[in-house]
């Protein structure tokens, strides 16, 4: 492997000790196979993959192909799932001589990710002009299907050249255990009885073949309305960037008071940049386009999450805003002081104007500095601002990024840090899972307690920039801070030419049709943003990427449900409830595609409130999100 590439092990699935990563945003990657075969002819490879999200590209993608060092040919990889855990192959037929032969699949566009593939691993074999049959084989390695549910099968007859195609002869299926699944003996439908582990048979043709069916209980959450967690906090989730003016209104305001996370100077609004020095020539409009990015927010009702600026051209020891990507001082003391003064001057602007923030972000990653830097922006916080504002920071790269969160040299330097933040996730993350998210808080939360002096009173997950964009995906990792007590979380922004503002919430590439338009990610915000009261204490069984998330007032309890990866019935039941003896409706809502009604009204049940109140919802397909809201009649 050359040009980038590199070995990687983080998505799951992939044979031997890891696959072949480093194509995304790479116009030079190359990963070159050697081959021996025992005679010249046509072969047949097959290249097991991953193409899942990458950027703004989320569809097929096309590589070069090479042999032998001969002239390249491009080759389609189709991009079945927005995930990097899926793999499939792609199989070629191609001339070999006899002896070695080099076959290299190299990227071949600059940077729009549309070659950006994972390459697992590479089959060669013989091609055969006339192939014969060789047996039957079940269309996947093993199926799971829920209890009371039903899923079909396939079967596909495998010919010499280890091709494949669907069987239409007349087969006859038979269950290993009856008791666990059954099989319909003539159309292979399996349905799940009881949760276990069988296996189901198939034989026609002459042949025979097995599949292992792994059977699910059906999930189910349990609220217990009396154990209340804390206040629904309207404001636990936000977004980075503020949207420019040709973004509607209403894509923020309907979102209650999110959390708007900007930068000084303003990384978008009104189409400026700040990533390099070619945003110096503007410095000069940095203040005046900041507080208008600020006006727009807070006159939306968005909570003003300010970033205390990017390195201004006479206070850079990089020549660049960014100082560094690594975690090392390099400002000298002069270029300290100076940005000290930069970051005071300008609050003093805002205050001046009337502007307040309601969270001061103190550093970013390493871009400005590291611990002296926060002080000094500290410190310049407080001088212009003595009433109070949460400090919040330090933004490591990961979790690990910096292991403190300046928690020690806050206490040390006698300054607070309201809401230590990190930044975690990066285009081959889907969620976090509840475990964790725990983890992750009881970190943070020893350390608080260690050192009650630097004021805690936050954790905030700062950036989640899992590359993941499937609403099942946000539902369980906003459902999971709030079940775990993790206080705030903002979506970063991954996609190219998508920095229009929202993060990845909206399409607002104005290459793209219907710019502004919402995608599924917009209406899960939506949702967390209907949930009122407290939030409820929630259990939820069977596995991690089946999770919930409740709130109870005294007229309604809300659940929200991301559903695992099997279709079937989800259960909800609530414990110590206040409606005895009412009768109640639940209405059921489910997140979809529509850029109009993605939160779509699905159906109504009737329900009587007895002391353990059940509610069963039916046919919720895998990875589904579901909003059921039970209320008195």
């Amino acid at each position: 492997i050359s040009g980038g590439a590199f070995v990687e092990t983080s998505n799951q699935g992939f044979h031997g000790k890891g696959y072949v990563a480093g194509y995304i945003d790479n116009k030079d990657a190359n990963t070159e196979f050697t081959v021996d075969v025992p005679t010249d002819g046509d072969y047949f490879i097959a290249l097991r993959y991953a193409a899942g999200a990458a950027g703004n590209w989320n569809t097929n993608r096309t590589v070069g192909l090479s042999i032998n060092g001969e002239s390249s040919t491009h080759v389609t990889f189709k991009s079945i799932s927005a995930r990097w855990d899926v793999w499939r192959e792609n199989i070629l037929i191609v001339r070999l001589s006899a002896g070695k032969n080099t076959i290299n699949f190299h990227s071949i566009s600059e940077n729009d990710n549309s070659d950006c593939i994972n390459l697992d691993q590479l089959a060669v074999w013989k091609f055969n002009q006339n192939p014969t049959l060789d047996g039957i084989v079940f269309d996947k390695n093993q199926y799971t299907v829920s209890e009371k549910n039903q899923i079909k099968t396939a079967i596909q007859e495998v010919d010499s050249n280890g091709m494949r195609k669907a069987c239409q002869a007349p087969l006859q299926y038979s269950s290993e255990d009856p008791s666990i699944a059954k099989v319909d003996s003539k159309t292979g439908v399996i349905t799940g009885v009881t949760a276990g582990t069988t296996l189901v048979s198939a034989e026609g043709l002459g042949f025979s073949t097995q599949v292992n069916v792994t059977v699910l209980k059906n999930p189910t959450v349990i609220v217990d309305c009396k154990k209340k967690k804390r206040p629904v906090d309207p404001s636990t989730f936000g977004y980075i960037l503020t949207p420019n003016y040709d973004v509607p209104d209403s894509r923020i305001s309907l979102l209650g008071p999110v959390l708007n996370r900007e930068t000084l100077p303003v990384q978008n609004f009104q189409a400026i940049g700040d990533l390099d020095g070619a945003y110096y020539k503007h410095e000069a409009s940095i203040l005046q386009r900041c507080l208008e990015a600020y006006k727009r927010a807070k006159a939306l009702g968005a909570k003003w999450y300010m970033l205390l600026g990017m390195n201004p051209s006479w206070a850079t020891s990089s020549g660049s805003p960014i100082e560094t990507f690594k975690n090392k001082q390099t400002k000298s003391d002069i270029e300290q002081e100076r940005f000290k003064q930069y970051i005071k001057d300008a609050l003093q602007f805002f205050k001046d104007n009337g502007a307040k923030p309601d969270f001061a972000n103190l550093t970013n990653e390493y871009w400005t500095g590291t611990e002296r830097t926060f002080k000094g922006n500290w410190e310049a916080l407080r001088e212009v601002y003595p009433d109070f504002i949460p400090a919040v920071g330090p933004g490591g790269v990961g979790f690990s990024g910096i292991p403190d969160f300046y928690i020690p040299f806050a206490s040390e330097s006698q300054i607070t840090i309201e809401g230590p933040g990190w930044h975690e996730f990066w285009v081959n993350d889907r969620y976090a899972t509840l475990t964790q998210m725990k983890q992750w808080r009881k970190v943070i939360a020893d350390f608080q307690a260690e050192h009650p002096e630097a004021n805690g009173k936050y954790i905030i997950f700062e950036e989640n920039n899992a590359g993941s964009k499937h609403p099942a995906d946000w539902t369980r990792s906003m459902a999971n801070v709030i079940r775990a007590d993790v206080n705030k979380m903002i979506k970063g922004c991954l996609e190219a030419r998508n920095a229009n503002g929202m993060s990845d919430l909206l399409t607002t590439n104005a290459l793209k049709e219907n710019p502004a338009a919402r995608r599924p990610i917009w209406w899960v915000y939506f949702m967390f943003s209907q949930l009122s009261g407290d939030y409820a204490d929630v259990s939820t069984d069977i596995t991690e990427d089946f999770t919930a998330v409740s709130s109870v007032n005294q007229d309604e309890t809300k659940v929200i449900i991301a559903k695992n990866d099997c279709d079937g019935l989800v259960t909800i039941q609530l414990k110590n409830h206040a409606y005895q003896e009412e009768q109640l409706i639940v209405d059921l809502y489910k997140i979809t595609n529509s850029e109009n009604t993605g939160l779509d009204y699905q159906y109504s049940i009737d329900v009587e409130a007895t002391d353990q109140l059940q509610v069963i919802i039916e046919q919720v397909k895998a990875n589904e999100v579901w909003f059921a809201i039970i209320k008195k009649v």
